[in-house]
């Protein structure tokens, strides 16, 4: 006859182990309050109107965010009606504000004057941000199993038109 309590410890253990191998996913209330904030410091550098978050954009964000942690790597969703921005990290080791900084850092690389990024740069990320059409945003993050956080941030309407000056409205 089994002992009771060695067959809970046993499923207690199985469970701790199974969980580090299941992709998580979870945008908190401090972290959208981070993004939401971060992403409207930088468009108050360029006096552009703030952003506001949007449920539906972030549901959707959420689900592509699901969709990058399961498959372990970065990819752009195919026919999105929405802006996109995309990053990843290691889980818990980066702060909201940053994963927004490193989107808004590519400025370094954009002339503002030409409207146009350095040759080789990426620059389509910081200009999403200071997109003046886009007015929502909602974003998703998620941990694959291994050990990687995916952010996906979504903003309605979509920037980054081609021959459109992102600072206009």
């Amino acid at each position: 006859m089994r002992r009771p309590t060695r067959s809970l410890a046993i499923l207690a253990i199985l469970a701790c182990l199974l969980s580090r191998y299941r992709v998580s996913a979870e945008v908190t209330a401090t972290d959208r309050t981070e993004l939401v904030n971060q992403h409207n410091v930088w468009r108050a550098n360029y006096q552009v109107p703030p952003l506001v978050w949007d449920e539906a954009v972030a549901r959707t964000a959420q689900q592509w965010a699901d969709t990058l942690a399961s498959a372990g790597k970065l990819a752009h969703r195919p026919d999105t009606q929405y802006g996109e921005n995309l990053w990843s990290g290691s889980a818990g080791s980066f702060p909201m504000a940053a994963v927004v900084d490193a989107w808004g850092n590519e400025v370094t690389h954009y002339d503002l004057r030409t409207q146009t990024c350095a040759a080789g740069q990426a620059c389509g990320h910081f200009t999403q941000i200071v997109w003046r059409a886009s007015t929502t945003l909602g974003c998703g993050k998620a941990t694959s199993k291994e050990g990687n956080d995916y952010v996906v941030c979504n903003y309605d309407p979509a920037g980054n038109i081609a021959g459109r000056n992102p600072f206009d409205a």
